[in-house]
């Protein structure tokens, strides 16, 4: 008899194919390998059971396989010498890698459950061709194998309050490499033979070179537009481990930046992020690549710090995920753009990661205090202070000027603007008034002008629509938020803002005249009073008002720097007061190898910062009559699947799915109340414009 693995697939092959891709992915503890390649031989070995074997030819149910393997694997283990705590270590990774591992795994399943082997020559000679294949001569006793609950508890009772962290990272590279090579062997996929390409760009800057030449972690320090993304990718190069981490802040920088970087790396770049599947769906990418984007099985992938950070607090299947990042190259761009309070997470995150991986952070105002606290990277400056002096002295690209008055007394101004054949980029803080200045731009000139207005609330398809309209330089007038101050690859004439933080204004500014090559004699920034402190501290937000009141004439970029440096050396002892409070939270959940269990909003709670605000998805009411076609349609297909499986119909099914999702907008969960269930979808009941997005009545949203 054959042993099957799946209906079209033996045993024996899968378990050779699961060993041999381990064996080619493994870049961690060499000591830990010798577990993790009998923890991945062996993972399936529970297959061999009579009733799983039933399971596959007739569909018949069975007890799952990872349970009964454990007395098999507990032989195998025993006859090998492995000791304490790898032995316990090894048997609760093949016990979990389908069901995360909890303290009452499998308690369901009764104490006396045996394995029932099924062709036990053939089994035989499997478990000895592996062992084999690993360098091992020795044979393994079939007979009087314990009970596989026993075998678990045991394996259990020798970790609980022992190790503790230590065990926990060791947990994770063992079953990591297990789980990562498991999907890999299951899709019959091959492991990426994965290069750089040899150039970036066609003549380098003398930085890029001296970025190609550093080895370890480094700051890197440069003005927007000066091929900042190319530099770091340059030191990523000299500096892989595995796999690269580029992270950004926000999805929409993810999904432009995960565009870009194919250009460069071709089908080996993923995206991962709340959303990535609806914007996969957009851009018309196979969607079964989905999964191996969630756990970062890719050479390069583009991913937020809180996927980081949730792969680290045992959320779901953190094992495989952490086994990615632990040994891995991380570029973290934009670190401005965080708020204090995110930006001490990001910090012990770092702290945590440093020990093996290779990290970069970059910005183009990197405030002194980050470097400060961000000092146990020991990383290298990739410029001297002088070089940063010199280039930053040397842009001269924007004139900034601060006036006590609101922005929304200044719409006749950036008409005239726009008459006169300016691009004009309008950011204003919050929704609401961005949609009010958006909305009297619109009734002074005509309607197929190109004005767009962009925030955080649309729906994720007019939102992906917006963002391909802007990226490509053709909206004349842009009205927006926050949204436009991270990696948006635009250029305009002229900036009217509302002040923000030093950085965060420093960040607008560089969407104008960005090339530097646009000659202006009056002010090309002009930076507004905000109406209401609205989404910053008070206190914060006051202390950069008087800054940029009391400034001097800004004559380039590197005043710029000055005035973010006095900003957060002015605010620093205030925010930086509770965050030990906060990290000793949150590492709670990284002391154990339980998977926490955490709901949805558990997770953002914890991950919850000052300025943050927690988000509840939910459909536009107006398009209720849309969803529930979709959902007649949905139903219909899944009444055709119970008589009879079609692959044609499960895709149908995904598709409208995803069709749904791409009408979900986040919505602030102080609207919770305009929130309503029907039908199993989430609706709200604001007022929603394909033009204005989600409506609000207080101007706070953003």
């Amino acid at each position: 008899m054959n042993l099957l693995a799946k209906p079209n697939k033996s045993l024996k092959s899968h378990l050779e194919e699961t060993l041999k891709i381990a064996e080619k992915i493994w870049i961690g503890d060499g000591k830990l390998k010798k577990y993790a390649l009998i923890a991945s031989a062996f993972h399936d070995i529970g297959k061999a059971d009579k009733r799983f074997q039933e399971y596959i030819r007739n569909g018949r149910r069975a007890p799952p396989h990872p349970l009964l393997g454990l007395p098999i694997l507990n032989n195998v283990l025993s006859n090998l010498g492995i000791e304490e705590p790898y032995k316990s270590l090894v048997i609760l990774a093949v016990a979990s890698h389908h069901t995360p591992l909890h303290e009452k795994l499998y308690f369901d399943y009764p104490l006396d459950l045996k394995i029932e082997i099924k062709a036990v020559n053939e089994l035989k000679a499997i478990i000895s061709g592996l062992l084999s294949t690993m360098g091992y001569d020795v044979e393994i006793d079939l007979n009087n194998l314990d009970l596989p609950r026993k075998i678990l508890e045991l394996a259990r009772k020798q970790i609980v309050g022992k190790y503790a962290s230590q065990i926990r990272e060791d947990f994770v590279e063992i079953q990591g490499c297990l789980m990562y090579a498991d999907y890999l062997a299951s899709a019959e996929k091959e492991v990426e033979d994965f290069r750089f390409p040899s150039k970036f760009v066609e003549e380098e800057y003398y930085y890029q070179i001296k970025a190609m030449k550093l080895m370890g972690n480094v700051f890197i320090t440069l003005p927007t537009g000066t091929g900042k993304t190319e530099t770091a990718l340059y030191w990523a190069k000299n500096n892989f481990k595995g796999c690269l981490f580029y992270v950004l802040p926000t999805a929409t920088t993810i999904n432009a930046m995960y565009k870009r970087l194919r250009k460069f790396f071709k089908e080996s770049v993923a995206l991962y992020h709340s959303y990535a599947d609806m914007f996969l769906f957009h851009e018309d990418e196979n969607l079964e690549n989905l999964l191996y984007y969630k756990y970062f099985l890719y050479p390069i992938n583009v991913t937020t710090p809180d996927q980081l950070m949730l792969a680290l607090m045992n959320y779901k299947k953190y094992t495989l995920k952490n086994f990615r990042i632990l040994n891995s190259t991380i570029i973290i761009d934009e670190v401005h753009s965080y708020d204090p309070e995110t930006f001490f997470l990001l910090k012990y995150l770092l702290k945590y990661l440093s020990r093996n991986s290779n990290i970069c952070v970059m910005s183009a105002t990197f405030p002194e205090k980050f470097k400060e606290e961000l000092s146990f990277l020991n990383a290298k400056e990739l410029m001297s202070k002088n070089e940063i002096e010199e280039i930053y002295s040397s842009k001269r690209r924007t004139k900034p000027v601060f006036i006590r008055d609101y922005l929304l007394n200044y719409i006749e101004d950036v008409l005239k603007d726009y008459k006169n054949g300016k691009s004009v980029l309008v950011v204003l803080n919050t929704v609401k008034r961005a949609q009010e200045f958006y909305k009297n731009i619109l009734d002074k000139i005509p309607e197929e002008a190109d004005v767009e207005l962009f925030h955080s609330r649309y729906i994720a398809k007019h939102k992906m629509d917006k963002e391909n309209k802007i990226t490509q330089n053709s909206v004349k007038i842009l009205v927006t938020t926050q949204v436009v101050e991270v990696s948006l690859d635009i250029d305009y004439d002229l900036l009217y803002t509302e002040a923000a933080y030093l950085d965060s204004l420093i960040q607008r500014a560089g969407r104008v005249n960005r090339r530097g090559l646009k000659v202006f004699g009056e002010h090309n920034v002009k930076i507004f009073e905000p109406e209401n402190y609205y989404p910053y501290n008070k206190k914060l937000l006051e202390t950069a008002l008087n800054i940029l009141e009391n400034s001097d004439m800004i004559n380039s970029e590197f005043e710029y720097l000055r005035l973010t440096n006095l900003f957060y050396d002015e605010i620093w002892a205030e925010i930086k007061k509770n965050e030990e409070n906060r990290y000793k939270k949150i590492w709670k959940e990284l002391s154990y190898i339980y998977s926490a269990d955490l709901t949805d909003e558990q997770i953002q709670k914890l991950l919850k910062t000052r300025s943050g605000i927690i988000n509840i998805p939910a459909i536009p009411y107006t398009y209720k009559d849309y969803m529930e076609e979709i959902n007649a349609r949905i139903d219909e297909i899944n009444a055709k699947l119970k008589r009879t499986h079609n692959n044609n119909l499960e895709y149908n099914r995904l598709k409208l799915i995803e069709e749904k999702r791409m009408y979900i907008v986040n919505v602030p969960i102080f609207y919770k109340d305009y929130i309503t269930l029907d039908n199993k979808d989430y609706y709200v009941m604001l007022e929603y414009d394909r033009k204005l997005g989600l409506t609000d009545e207080f101007d706070n949203m953003i």
